[in-house]
């Protein structure tokens, strides 16, 4: 069978009983049920500045607006002796990590940046420039995630858990969070879970701001959450 490629569709649905047996696919106005055994969606990558901001790290917009880490031509940071490289700083592909790690490593260890590693980061980085460009995301894409949405299938959690956690970090339940825990049980799933939530909430968190919702004060995600408590 030949691989059809469709512009402009996305897929909205899966569906089946038990396993995949079908998907919806919506095109423009027009919305097509095909039948389907394996299905594989990607819709973009938010980079994980976590740790850079913990540090006090200063930020910037990549090339769609997502929050990277802001760094000079070698990839230091604006804290002195703290350089980044990869996703933390815009997420390019693993060409474009490798070039950065290269030049962030021979700076940190006081070395000279040769021109071709220059050279390299700067072609892989137009390339990364190039696929934002003309892969961005349909603004439509960015609602489509329902409350049973995974977003963490590692430990089946949910975009309504991303939700509860983001209101909880507001204070909105009237029970913040403390010191790493979570009150409530039904927050009280596992340990793993809890990472899970933390390590899933920027896509979330890029979701809200999508969809005008308020964001959590200025305190980075904790990503450790007390199992007992």
């Amino acid at each position: 069978m030949t691989a059809r490629y469709r512009s402009a569709t996305h897929v909205i649905a899966a569906q089946g009983a038990g396993r995949l047996e079908s998907v919806q696919l919506r095109h423009g106005d027009r919305v097509e049920t095909l039948a389907c055994d394996r299905l594989a969606v990607g819709f973009g990558l938010v980079p994980n500045a976590e740790l850079g901001r913990l540090l006090g790290c200063a930020t910037a917009q990549d090339v769609d607006g997502k929050t990277v880490l802001a760094v000079d031509a070698r990839q230091a940071t604006s804290l002195p002796g703290v350089f980044a490289a990869g996703e933390c700083t815009g997420a390019g592909g693993v060409e474009l990590s490798m070039a950065e790690g290269r030049i962030a490593g021979l700076a940190a260890t006081g070395q000279t940046v040769a021109q071709p590693a220059l050279a390299e980061r700067a072609r892989w980085a137009a390339f990364a420039r190039r696929l934002a460009q003309h892969f961005s995301l349909s603004p439509a894409l960015k609602k489509l995630a329902q409350a049973d949405t995974i977003f963490c299938r590692c430990e089946d959690v949910a975009y309504a858990d991303c939700r509860r956690l983001q209101r909880l970090d507001r204070g909105q339940t009237g029970h913040p969070l403390r010191h790493g825990r979570l009150p409530g049980p039904g927050l009280r799933r596992s340990g793993a879970a809890f990472v899970g939530l933390a390590n899933a909430l920027p896509a979330p968190a890029a979701l809200a701001r999508a969809r005008g919702h308020a964001q959590p004060h200025g305190r980075e995600p904790i990503t450790y959450y007390s199992r007992n408590h």
